[in-house]
C-alpha cells in the first residue's frame, strides 16, 4: 500500500515513497543549493531580502549612486580626513585662497574689543572681527 489516508499527516505515504519525495523535492534548503539558474525571473523581490542582507562585499565599487543615498546617509564621522576639498564644494561655499589661487586654511575670530585687546600675539592667518 502506498497511501494510508487514516494515518497522521507526514505518515500517510509508505516509507519508500517518503524517501523518494525527500530525494526529488527536499524540504530543507542548504546554503548554496539554490543557484541563479534555479531562480524564476523576478523571484527575489525587495520584500524577500532581509534587512542588512546586502553589504559591502556584495556590492561592486560605485554600485550605490547618489540617488540611493538617504538624506542623512553621509555624516561627518563617515568622511575621510581631508575628503571635502575646495574643488568639491558647491557654488556658494566660501573657500579661502592665496594670491596664486591655492586653497589655504581660514579662521575667523569674533569677540569684544576687550577680548581682542587681551590677545597678546595676533595670528596673521586669522581674521579678527570685533563686535560691540
Amino acid at each position: 500500500m502506498f497511501i494510508d489516508l487514516n494515518a497522521d499527516p507526514g505518515e500517510r505515504f509508505a516509507p519508500e515513497v517518503r524517501e523518494e519525495i525527500a530525494e526529488v523535492a527536499p524540504s530543507t534548503v542548504t546554503n548554496g543549493s539554490i543557484s541563479t539558474a534555479k531562480l524564476a525571473e523576478d523571484a527575489v523581490t525587495m520584500s524577500k531580502i532581509a534587512l542588512a542582507a546586502v553589504g559591502s562585499e556584495q556590492l561592486d565599487a560605485g554600485a550605490v549612486d547618489t540617488l540611493a543615498l538617504g538624506a542623512e546617509s553621509v555624516t561627518t564621522s563617515k568622511l575621510a580626513a581631508d575628503a571635502v576639498t575646495p574643488p568639491k564644494c558647491g557654488t556658494g561655499v566660501v573657500t579661502a585662497v592665496d594670491n596664486d589661487g591655492n586653497a589655504i586654511e581660514w579662521t575667523e575670530w569674533y569677540g569684544t574689543a576687550a577680548q581682542f585687546a587681551a590677545i597678546a600675539v595676533k595670528d596673521p592667518n586669522v581674521v579678527y572681527n570685533v563686535t560691540a
